[in-house]
């Protein structure tokens, strides 16, 4: 696949494959993606927990304990049992990106499927490869430089708070201060259109944002 199709793509299982190379964090963090966008098939209680638990780990902000009784408290609730097949799926997926080794393959196989169906087909496969282009950008084929001259104290922070203060329980950043962002870099001396154009853009942007980890530094 050229940086091209991938940019132009709608299939996100033919995206995939190039990702066979990506880290940990941004394979965890689009899967967690996946399942904030079916939040509603996804029982209060050890499910959700279990997203967010592995969101923090993917950040550095849970210990391998938390992760471990998130994953056994996931496996444990039973969500699926009753046959119902989109709560089969959910509680798969919700295990794979619970586990400390999950197979990200299975687990964004099964989230993602899940979020196509409830995105009614083909609208909802876009949309995800929209969030495959949101976490990875063109970086699966290109890296895009980061300038220190461009990192002011206003840049950082607005970077910091479009990360941290996301909308919930969708875990989208918000397209205002993205784009408050975009202004501020721009002042700062950044010309990147890959960069400008994808704070800017429509989106959906989600934790893992390629732009704004690129700004904080996040590997």
């Amino acid at each position: 696949m050229t940086e091209q199709e991938w940019l132009a793509c709608d299939d996100p299982q033919k995206m995939l494959p190039q990702l066979l190379e990506a880290g940990e964090r941004e394979l965890r963090l689009l899967a967690c993606a996946c399942l904030r966008r079916v939040w509603h098939l996804l029982p209060e209680g050890p499910s959700r927990e279990a997203v967010e638990v592995s969101e923090a780990w993917a950040d550095g902000r849970a210990t391998r304990q938390d992760l471990d009784a998130a994953f056994d408290a996931a496996v444990g609730s039973g969500v699926g049992l009753a046959g119902d097949p989109a709560l089969s799926q959910a509680a798969e997926a919700v295990q794979g990106v619970a586990d400390v080794f999950p197979d990200y393959g299975a687990a964004l196989d099964a989230a993602g499927e899940l979020a196509a169906r409830q995105g009614r087909g083909n609208a909802g496969r876009a949309e995800l490869a929209r969030l495959l282009r949101c976490v990875f950008g063109p970086l699966p084929f290109r890296g895009v430089p980061r300038q220190p001259s461009w990192l002011t104290p206003e840049v950082l922070t607005l970077a910091q708070a479009a990360y941290q203060e996301r909308i919930l329980p969708s875990g989208e950043l918000d397209p205002a201060r993205l784009a408050i962002l975009a202004d501020a870099l721009e002042e700062a001396g950044c010309a990147n259109p890959d960069i400008l154009s994808h704070l800017r853009g429509a989106g959906p942007h989600v934790r893992g944002c390629w732009a704004v980890d690129l700004i904080l530094g996040k590997e």
